[in-house]
Order: structure tokens, then C-alpha cells, then sequence
């Protein structure tokens, strides 16, 4: 598939479950209208969008390119050309997920700017670039790379299950986009399984004893994407001026849902890491 396959007419239906939304959980919500709801939707999932846009050309694009240089890769020509072919899927990806986000919210993505919401401040990005350069943080990047790859996979198991809300039936378009990328991370999460058990033995004991740890710590960060809060409800004033004067307000009490874990168990967002944890318990113990 190509990104033109997501591209087409703007986006009129609901793309995410209702819990999605972060005002869902707040008072504001039934003070909005249908369509002012219908746009906090599509916020939520092109959210969601770019938080797989993050992994895809930021995590798992460091990590592949670490295991590309890694001793390991360097004996086995066939596990270099299978890295390439992922990372050349992941870029893909990171494009298919983009046309979307054009199409739900052309007002808020330009060409200039793929990320409306997420986009990493300047000094996020160089520390990121820094962390990646460190010798053997390609191993982290895998990390991290299965976490988002597995919660992929559920979520678009979720979009299948959640029944149809109040706004009406949701947008097939995102379903389909969703469903067609879980098909190939699925071989994605297995090719990170076997790479990780093989990169296990050229690692000291003491580290695979804490890299599991690191690992949660920043897992717990990177699925909570606070910062695109503030983008979203002023995205959403924009799109809704009667609310300009309520942004600051609203902005509050969805980041103080963003960190809430009784919104991180509810079904639309909840997170399944089983294959990850089993892993990294196999890391640190096998």
C-alpha cells in the first residue's frame, strides 16, 4: 500500500472508541456540541496517528539502524537486508499514518510540519540523538521499538471490538489503516523477539538485569504523550472559537487525565504489553 491509499475526501465520521478523548473523561463534555465532540475525536486519533509516526521514524528507526551496525549484523548479510526491509516498512508506515492526518485535519497539518501535536522540541531531539549514538543503545531503541509495535497491534484489535458510540459508526478508513499496519507489525514484533534473544549474549549480566527496568521507566513516559495536550485544545479552540476562552481551563483537566491511570485502564487506551514483559523477563532471567 502507499500513502495514497489513505489519501481522499476529508474525514466526516469519528475515528477513535469515545473513552479515547481525554474531555470524554471531563466535565466538558457535555457541554460540547456533537460536532465539537466529532473534532476532539479526530484530535484523538490523529494523536494517536503521530504517536505511531514518533515510533516509527524516531525509536524504531534509531533502533534498526544500531542493529544495522551491530556485531551481530555484521556476521549475517541475510539479517542486514532484513533490517533494511524494516526500516524501509517503518518509513511506510510513518507516511500511510501522515495522509491520514491530512485528511482528518487538513486545517492542522501542512506539508512543512507533519506533526502538529507531537512534534519533539529542540532539545528533546538532540538528547534523543545523543542517547542513539551511545554504544549499544540500538538495544534500547528495540525495546522500546516492540513496546510501541505490540500496543499497535491491540489497539487496532480494540478499534475491531469497540462498539459504535453516540457520534455514529467510525470512519472506515482509519480501521482499515490501522488493521493493514497490524498485519505487518505482528512479523515486526517477532523479528525484535529473535534479535533481542541474540543481542542478549554480547551484553553483560549486570545490564540485562537493569535494561529492563530502564526500559519501563521510559515505556511509562513514552506511551503517555503529555505535551500533545496544549496542541490539541488549542487546535481545538481554533477550530471552535466560542471555547478560546476556556482553552487554558479545558487544557488542565485533560492533562490532568492524560496522567491518570483510571484513564490509561479504561478499554479504548488500555495498554498490553504481555510478549514485551515476557521478553524482558526472559532478558533479565533466562
Amino acid at each position: 500500500m502507499a500513502a495514497s491509499d489513505w489519501a481522499g475526501a476529508v474525514i466526516v465520521k469519528p475515528a477513535v472508541p469515545e473513552d479515547v478523548p481525554w474531555p470524554a473523561h471531563t466535565v466538558w463534555w457535555e457541554r460540547f456540541t456533537a460536532d465539537e465532540r466529532l473534532s476532539w475525536n479526530l484530535l484523538a486519533g490523529v494523536a494517536v496517528n503521530e504517536l505511531e509516526v514518533v515510533g516509527e521514524m524516531g525509536v524504531i528507526r534509531h533502533g534498526m539502524r544500531g542493529a544495522m551496525l551491530s556485531t551481530a549484523a555484521s556476521r549475517d548479510p541475510a539479517l542486514r537486508t532484513t533490517l533494511r526491509r524494516l526500516h524501509a516498512d517503518e518509513q511506510r508506515h510513518a507516511r500511510w499514518f501522515m495522509a491520514w492526518n491530512r485528511r482528518a485535519c487538513p486545517w492542522l497539518h501542512r506539508p512543512a510540519r507533519p506533526l502538529a501535536m507531537l512534534a519533539a522540541p529542540v532539545p528533546l531531539r538532540a538528547a534523543g540523538r545523543f542517547l542513539a549514538a551511545l554504544p549499544g543503545a540500538w538495544i534500547g531503541g528495540l525495546w522500546l521499538a516492540m513496546a510501541l509495535e505490540e500496543w499497535s497491534c491491540a489497539f487496532a484489535d480494540r478499534l475491531v471490538s469497540a462498539p459504535i458510540g453516540s457520534l455514529g459508526p467510525r470512519d472506515p478508513t482509519y480501521l482499515a489503516l490501522h488493521l493493514a499496519h497490524r498485519r505487518e507489525e505482528l512479523a515486526h514484533v517477532a523479528f525484535d523477539e529473535d534479535l533481542l534473544a541474540a543481542a542478549r549474549r554480547d551484553v553483560p549480566p549486570a545490564l540485562r538485569r537493569v535494561m529492563p527496568v530502564a526500559v519501563r521507566v521510559v515505556l511509562e513516559q513514552a506511551m503517555r504523550p503529555r505535551r500533545a495536550v496544549p496542541a490539541a485544545t488549542a487546535a481545538f479552540a481554533a477550530r471552535h472559537p466560542r471555547w478560546a476562552g476556556a482553552a487554558a481551563a479545558i487544557a488542565a483537566d485533560c492533562r490532568h487525565v492524560a496522567e491518570s491511570p483510571a484513564y490509561w485502564s479504561s478499554p479504548g487506551v488500555r495498554t498490553s504489553h504481555e510478549r514485551l514483559e515476557l521478553a524482558l523477563h526472559r532478558w533479565s532471567h533466562g
